[in-house]
């Protein structure tokens, strides 16, 4: 039973829940918490306990205990307004519980937002949203790669532990990893804030924000199909340890000893169709030599 039928049911019934003479005052608070109830707005944005503290604010009546010999219907009464209460404070809780959608290493997950908004998650990453307050604030918070496409309507906000961006009907792709931030723009315009300041981009701009603050715009080609939706994965002198945490996510793997090419810089590619191969793409022209064993791989020198 919805809230609101809860209050026409209760209203409608109050006849049967009158008190004798002696309890005018208890059907005056009774009255006062019905009346109340319907005034009370759903919260948004808050937490549970600053939901139920809502409610409580709104009612501002001190339900005492009744006597004892209290009427039958004095009771019945307090009954009432206590299931007024408790469907309230469950309505409530329900509109602010949030949908948390994880994609474990070695997956790739598609996920629709209420308005139709489309979200491919990369693997190792997780969003954050509220499905039942999203007409009124369509916001995501994002850990690690998705790639968005985004129905045309109100302000659309992702939020990152770096930086957000802010859209209002596009196609982008934002990276967030450890102190790695980057969005690119593939339709429409983005506006994307760090503390370092803002950006807006325009198809075929991406700017990527580096650990001591600065903000670098590029540009690349929205036509280009071979990137991580397609199982492909690019890097331009990035160090090798975050190449080798891509091969884990994507393969669902170990790598040991990593940390010790913390330092070196990889340009190249692989695909995550064939670990092996991968592996090769990565290794070799680093000189380095690889054993895989079970789901652990060990990174040796040649």
């Amino acid at each position: 039973m919805s809230a609101h039928s809860s209050y026409n049911k209760l209203d409608s019934n109050r006849s049967e829940l009158e008190f004798n003479s002696n309890g005018a005052e208890n059907e005056a608070k009774l009255k006062r918490i019905l009346e109340a109830t319907q005034k009370i707005e759903p919260p948004r944005d808050l937490s549970e306990s600053q939901t139920w503290e809502a409610i409580q604010n709104k009612l501002k009546v001190d339900v005492k205990k009744p006597t004892t010999g209290a009427p039958l219907k004095m009771i019945i009464s307090y009954s009432a307004a206590a299931s007024v209460i408790l469907i309230l404070g469950l309505y409530f809780l329900l509109r602010n519980t949030d949908t948390h959608i994880i994609a474990a290493n070695g997956l790739h997950i598609p996920v629709y937002l209420p308005d139709s908004s489309e979200v491919i998650l990369n693997a190792g990453s997780e969003i954050i949203y509220n499905e039942n307050n999203w007409a009124n604030n369509r916001q995501v918070r994002l850990k690690g790669e998705a790639f968005f496409t985004v129905k045309k309507g109100s302000k659309f906000i992702v939020e990152t532990n770096i930086g957000s961006v802010k859209v209002l009907g596009t196609s982008f792709n934002v990276y967030d990893r450890g102190t790695q931030f980057k969005v690119a723009c593939f339709t429409g315009k983005v506006m994307v804030s760090t503390q370092s300041g803002a950006q807006e981009l325009i198809p075929g701009l991406a700017v990527s924000y580096k650990s001591r603050g600065q903000l670098i715009v590029t540009n690349f080609d929205v036509n280009k199909n071979d990137d991580w939706r397609n199982g492909k994965y690019y890097f331009d002198a990035i160090p090798l340890q975050i190449v080798f945490e891509e091969l884990e996510r994507q393969f669902n793997v170990r790598v040991i000893n990593a940390g010790k090419y913390a330092n070196r810089k990889y340009t190249g590619n692989f695909s995550n169709t064939h670990l092996e191969q991968a592996l090769d793409n990565i290794c070799v022209p680093m000189n380095l030599n690889y054993k895989i064993s079970n789901n652990q791989i060990e990174i040796l020198n040649n």
